[in-house]
């Protein structure tokens, strides 16, 4: 063997930019799409959890003479009808399908800046909301409904993404929470299905649609 050939071991610079290169190249291709993947993953999560909470909402209407599950009734909140949920300061805890993967802020009290209540809020124009201590009306605009009230099940919405952090209630645009990729908020029907709403395709009548409601049709 010639005494000056040799074996090279490893890389030059130039073959280690062009592997640092190729890997940037492939991280900016990629990234966007996993990004968006992940985001598509918690929006799926979310409307699961929604289906979930219309699944059990009809059995509450099954065992209550057809009443939709109301946004709250003497003694309650609508998830706290259905759930083993707790709001109490000394027993804050929150079942799973009532947290939006999206909503980064997690359940707590709301003084410290987290969720009191669930990530998702009850139309009280649909569901109703009454006096804790007198069982009235707290709205003329806000009372239960019967099932066979509902004039368009697929139109009237129920629950939806919220971003109130003391509220159980979403019965306006501006208590909407549109955390999905910033542009949307899932919503869920008396039918039982679910649909994104974006933020550009919003109005405030989709509260009011699909059912009787004084003053509008």
């Amino acid at each position: 063997m010639n005494k000056n050939s040799y074996v090279r071991i490893g890389f030059t610079i130039i073959e280690l930019l062009v592997v640092v290169s190729i890997i940037t190249i492939l991280v900016s291709i990629l990234f966007p799409a996993l990004y968006k993947a992940k985001f598509q993953g918690q929006s799926i999560v979310c409307t699961g959890n929604l289906k979930q909470i219309g699944l059990t909402s009809m059995i509450y209407t099954d065992y209550n003479n057809s009443w939709l599950l109301p946004g709250k009734v003497s003694g309650s909140y609508w998830y706290l009808l259905i759930s083993e949920a707790s709001t109490s300061d000394s027993n804050l805890k929150m079942p799973k399908n009532f947290t939006c993967p999206s909503e980064k802020t997690p359940h707590g009290l709301a003084s410290a800046g987290y969720y009191q209540y669930t990530h998702y809020g009850s139309n009280t124009f649909l569901t109703g909301r009454y006096s804790w201590t007198t069982g009235e009306l707290e709205s003329t605009n806000e009372h239960a409904h019967k099932l066979s009230q509902i004039k368009i099940p697929n139109l009237a919405l129920t629950t939806i993404d919220s971003w109130r952090k003391s509220n159980y209630a979403v019965n306006y645009i501006a208590f909407t929470g549109f955390r999905h990729s910033g542009t949307k908020a899932n919503a869920l029907y008396v039918d039982g299905h679910v649909n994104g709403v974006k933020f550009t395709g919003a109005v405030e009548g989709m509260f009011r649609t699909g059912f009787d409601f004084p003053g509008y049709e």
